[in-house]
């Protein structure tokens, strides 16, 4: 009776052994980065954990859980090694500020902006215009198709391109450089952001719809956009 009894107690014990799940043990469970910032997810696991990202543009992540930053938002990094899972939260923030950009969308009425804004400086059929919009020496151009939003542009002193370009690629994707254009992209590519030098006091920075929702737009747009304001 005796050993009857030893042996259940050593089956059941073989079997909550054989049952027994590897966790994936985590430090913690968030950071803050800034772009191209880096930092090793402190997970351990007696199982091979797998990594991968919820959303690549905001951050991606190697086989061995290195996180690096891409653009200013949040995603967050699965981690699963087949038995367990745990999700990391990844914020990235900004470092430069180096300009406000208008709340403003496109398609919006004339009316609707000038009522966020105030009124312009000045003003003709399809432009109006804002002196000084964020700081001295910036300035805010508007065009407009039937009094709707069509484009926008900032203007800004040239002694602040390394410091604008910055800021671009903190927030937006670089794809290239078309006619002198160095072209950016939003998170969903519905929006395109053309950096040029306007003259040798003033960068432009427009922002114009993207017709090509799956990549870059056409050099035919970019020009199109950048004559709007030369």
């Amino acid at each position: 009776m005796k050993k009857l009894l030893l042996a259940t107690f050593v089956l059941i014990a073989v079997i909550f052994s054989g049952c027994k799940k590897s966790l994936i043990s985590l430090d913690n469970d968030s950071v803050r980065l800034r772009h191209n910032g880096t930092y090793q997810i402190p997970a351990v696991s007696e199982l091979p954990i797998n990594y991968t990202t919820q959303d690549s543009f905001y951050a991606v992540v190697s086989s061995s859980g290195i996180v690096t930053a891409n653009h200013i938002g949040s995603t967050s990094i699965i981690l699963d090694n087949g038995e367990d899972n745990k999700e990391f939260h990844v914020e990235v923030v900004p470092v430069y500020y180096t300009y406000t950009e208008p709340q403003i969308y496109f398609g919006e009425s004339r009316s609707s902006v000038i009522s966020k804004l105030g009124e312009p400086y000045s003003t003709t059929d399809d432009a109006i215009a804002y002196k000084d919009y964020d700081f001295d020496g910036t300035m805010l151009l508007i065009s407009f198709e039937n009094d709707l939003v069509k484009s926008y542009c900032i203007m800004i002193k040239t002694t602040y391109t390394s410091e604008v370009t910055e800021f671009l690629i903190e927030r937006y994707a670089f794809v290239g450089v078309s006619s002198g254009i160095y072209v950016y992209v939003n998170h969903d590519k519905t929006m395109f952001i053309g950096e040029t030098v306007y003259n040798s006091d003033y960068l432009m920075i427009m922002y114009g719809q993207n017709s090509k929702s799956n990549g870059s737009p056409s050099k035919t747009e970019l020009d199109i956009l950048r004559n709007m304001y030369i």
